[in-house]
C-alpha cells in the first residue's frame, strides 16, 4: 500500500519544517509528500526544496491562487495528484509520532477511515519545544491533556459502536488537523466540498458524507499523540461561518446522495493551478 501525505498550507510555514522532520524520522517511510498551497504570499516552493533535499520519498508542490480561504479546494488539489492508495491529510502545524506510518499500515482496512485525536500544545510548551531536532520521549506534555485524549478516543469508539448498531446517525467526526482515508473512498464522496469557502464545518461535512457512503471509522490509541503546535490566532477564522450552509447540506444527505456537487471531479473555481515535482 502506497501512502501519500497531503499538507494544505497558507503562509505561516515556520512550523512546516518540524512536520517534514517527523516524516523523515518515520520508522516506515511514506511514499509521497504533497504540499498544497492555498495561495501563500511567501516562497513556499523554495522552503520545501531546502527542507526535503535529503528525503527518501517523492515530493510535489501544488499552488492555487489566493481567492480567500479555500481549504477544501487545496485538499482536493493534493488528492488529484496523489499516487498513494491511502491519503493522510495533516495541517502544516502538526508533528507526528515517528511510528505513525507503521501503525497506520498495520491498522487500516477497507471501508474504514481514520480520524485522529489531537494534542493541542499551548504557548508555554511551544517555547520549550522549539528545536531543529527533537525526540518525542523528551517532550514535556501535560498529563491531564493526555488523559483527556484517551477518554475522547474511548468515547469515540463507543459512539462508533452505537453507529454500527444503528443507534446513531453517524460515528465520530473528523478533526481536520489529521485524518486518513483511502483515495478511492475520498473520490467516492467527491472529496471535500469546495462550496465551503470560509473557515468552519468543512470537516463535519466530509465526515457525514463518508458515513452516508457506508464507511466506518477507526480511532487509534497512539503511545505518543499527534501534536498541533501552538501559534497565534488566525484572524481569518472568525466564529463558525458555515453553520447555515452545513445544516442545509446535512438535511439533504441520504445513503444515495452523499456526493458533494463541487469537489474532486467537479472543480468549483476555474482559477490557475501550478504543479511542481520537487523530487
Amino acid at each position: 500500500m502506497k501512502i501519500s501525505v497531503i499538507v494544505p498550507v497558507y503562509n505561516r510555514i515556520e512550523n512546516l519544517k518540524y512536520l517534514i522532520y517527523c516524516l523523515k524520522k518515520q520508522s516506515e517511510q511514506i511514499d509521497e509528500l504533497i504540499i498544497s498551497d492555498d495561495g501563500s504570499s511567501v516562497d513556499v516552493k523554495s522552503f520545501i526544496e531546502k527542507e526535503t533535499k535529503d528525503t527518501n520519498f517523492s515530493v510535489k508542490y501544488i499552488w492555487q491562487e489566493d481567492l480567500g480561504f479555500r481549504l477544501s479546494r487545496a485538499r482536493n488539489n493534493g488528492a488529484r495528484i496523489a499516487d498513494g492508495d491511502f491519503l493522510i491529510f495533516v495541517d502544516q502545524d502538526v508533528i507526528l509520532p515517528f511510528d505513525l506510518i507503521k501503525i497506520v499500515k498495520k491498522n487500516v482496512k477497507e471501508n474504514y477511515f481514520l480520524p485522529f485525536k489531537i494534542y493541542w500544545m499551548n504557548e508555554e510548551e511551544k517555547k520549550e519545544f522549539i528545536s531543529e531536532e527533537f525526540e518525542y520521549s523528551n517532550l514535556k506534555l501535560r498529563k491531564k491533556e493526555l488523559k483527556k485524549i484517551k477518554k475522547k478516543i474511548i468515547r469515540s469508539r463507543i459512539k462508533n459502536i452505537k453507529y454500527y448498531l444503528g443507534l446513531k446517525n453517524r460515528g465520530s467526526n473528523i478533526t481536520g488537523a489529521a485524518f486518513g482515508v483511502y483515495k478511492n473512498d475520498y473520490i467516492k464522496v467527491n472529496g471535500s466540498d469546495e462550496e465551503y469557502k470560509s473557515w468552519g464545518k468543512e470537516d463535519d461535512d466530509l465526515s457525514w458524507r463518508l458515513y452516508k457512503a457506508g464507511l466506518k471509522s477507526k480511532h487509534l490509541l497512539l503511545e505518543y499523540p499527534i501534536i498541533h503546535l501552538w501559534h497565534y490566532f488566525d484572524s481569518t477564522k472568525k466564529g463558525d461561518m458555515n453553520e447555515k450552509l452545513f445544516n442545509n447540506k446535512k438535511a439533504k444527505l441520504t445513503k444515495e446522495n452523499f456526493r458533494c456537487k463541487y469537489g474532486y471531479d467537479n472543480i468549483l473555481d476555474k482559477d490557475n493551478v501550478k504543479i511542481f515535482k520537487i523530487k
